[in-house]
């Protein structure tokens, strides 16, 4: 197993525990992110797009505005418009405007999407499996549950 101070290439000690599993946690995310992306590119997709189309995957045949698939991102991201225009352009999605109110675009997914989504679902299954196949069932329910500690001092931190 590979330390943190390995990885980083280190030898210094960090400035205290928390500032040491900070560090270690996003390491971590970003190189499974990069792993994770390196394959989801082999089906010509980013992690983002994959995420939208899951999302209209789940809203079905009602869509959803480009406000709430970005409410609803894992990766939040200022950019879905240009993500969904994208989408549209790779005749994944699809974009209609509601006829009782013009000004509201919803977004579903079109079976081309869908077609992909159904190739991609094993797979990708299987690499999140592979990615933390290091750990038994019960240290990655203590992660989890670590994990959402981690979230909620997140949003309980206020800066004064």
């Amino acid at each position: 197993m590979t330390t943190l101070k390995e990885e980083l290439k280190t030898s210094a000690d960090f400035a205290s525990i928390q500032q040491e599993a900070y560090l270690s946690l996003l390491v971590t995310v970003d190189r499974m992110y990069r792993r994770h992306a390196d394959f989801m590119a082999e089906y010509g997709v980013s992690p983002k797009q994959y995420n939208i189309l899951r999302i209209l995957r789940g809203a079905g045949n009602a869509g959803l505005p480009v406000m709430e698939i970005g409410r609803r991102m894992v990766e939040k991201s200022p950019d879905i418009s240009r993500i969904t225009s994208r989408l549209i352009d790779m005749k994944l999605v699809n974009r209609r405007r509601q006829r009782s109110d013009r000004r509201v675009v919803k977004v579903t997914i079109s079976a081309k999407g869908l077609k992909l989504l159904e190739k991609m679902d094993k797979p990708i299954g299987e690499q999140i499996d592979h990615l933390l196949s290091g750990m038994k069932k019960g240290e990655l329910q203590s992660l989890i549950e670590l994990l959402d500690k981690a979230r909620d001092s997140v949003y309980k931190f206020s800066p004064e």
